[in-house]
């Protein structure tokens, strides 16, 4: 369960560190908690992978260096950014 409290303007209650305490408007408007309980209902729904099937997969979180099959050549786009992860030991293609 989630408690949200408005307070009148100026409340002691109103602090800077406590975001489930909000300020009612001045001017008598209607309070509007749409964003309250959206948020609310968003933390409350269980996160879950997009395909059942992947379930009790591993999802990988950290990987390798850059491989390509023996005879292909690299993009040269891609070529360009390996020399930025190894110091700059390639040159950048050139534009001709």
């Amino acid at each position: 369960a989630h408690t949200l409290l408005y307070v009148p303007p100026g409340s002691p209650l109103m602090t800077d560190d406590d975001e489930d305490v909000r300020e009612l408007p001045d001017d008598r408007a209607p309070v509007d908690i749409a964003a309250a309980v959206g948020e609310t209902l968003m933390l409350a729904l269980p996160m879950r992978r997009v395909a059942p099937e992947a379930r009790d997969q591993e999802i990988e979180t950290t990987f390798g260096a850059l491989t390509t099959p023996e005879g292909t050549p690299i993009d040269a786009r891609w070529e360009a950014l390996l020399g930025l992860a190894d110091g700059g030991g390639h040159d950048p293609p050139s534009r001709d």
